[in-house]
């Protein structure tokens, strides 16, 4: 009787030690999820955070733009309301508030920023004759894609632009570089990735533009190889 009564004993131990054991690793395993399901909320917290702020970066930076007069001396036509980036920003120009530049000494048409539905915009270029040579697109949407004129020619003519695109749900973004003759024609197109890939060839994203076809051409790379001679 006393015999069978300590193995009785002794298999209650050892399920009450285990049960204690599974108890314990549950308890563990649960705390673990919940450390990993808050560190994942805090990584998706940085990545929108980190998008909306460079989202905001750009869409200031191109409203300095707008409201900043070239400093090479051309005559710019726009109305008081434009040199406000909130109402440029929030609401629909008229037709009549359309920023145009103009070509230094004989008052032609440069470039003309034309403002389409929401935030969107058009950035036509022209040659001094009135013919269009060139337009850039600014769109806002579920995507960015801002203009920037950087670079004026002393007659007045755009010399180059910037155009920034983010995709959104993406972990890059792309920035195009546009140069332009004194004609507002368009001469060279350079992309560029970022964060930059690590093996990009010289030349690989650049297109020059064939004035015959008014299309762009990629560039063709010629990679010379040097040969040992005895």
């Amino acid at each position: 009787m006393k015999i069978s009564i300590i193995i009785i004993l002794l298999f209650g131990c050892c399920a009450c030690g285990s049960s204690d054991s599974e108890n314990k690793q549950q308890q563990m395993l649960l705390q673990i999820q919940e450390k990993l399901d808050a560190t994942n909320q805090l990584v998706d917290s940085l990545l929108s955070l980190k998008a909306e702020t460079k989202q905001d970066f750009l869409e200031k930076k191109q409203d300095s733009i707008i409201k900043k007069e070239p400093s090479n001396g051309l005559r710019i036509a726009y109305s008081k309301k434009e040199k406000d980036s909130t109402h440029i920003r929030e609401s629909q120009p008229a037709p009549e508030e359309q920023l145009k530049y103009y070509y230094k000494g004989n008052n032609k048409l440069s470039l003309e920023i034309i403002y389409l539905e929401g935030r969107s915009k058009d950035f036509v270029l022209y040659d001094p004759w009135g013919n269009e040579t060139y337009r850039l697109e600014h769109r806002i949407l579920s995507y960015s894609e801002t203009v920037e004129i950087v670079e004026w020619h002393p007659n007045g003519a755009v010399a180059k632009a910037v155009v920034h695109m983010n995709p959104g749900a993406s972990m890059y973004w792309y920035e195009t570089t546009y140069t332009f003759g004194i004609n507002n024609e368009p001469e060279w197109r350079v992309s560029q990735q970022f964060p930059e890939r690590s093996l990009t060839m010289p030349g690989e994203n650049s297109y020059y533009w064939n004035k015959k076809t008014k299309a762009w051409v990629k560039q063709e790379v010629a990679i010379e190889y040097l040969t040992p001679t005895n």
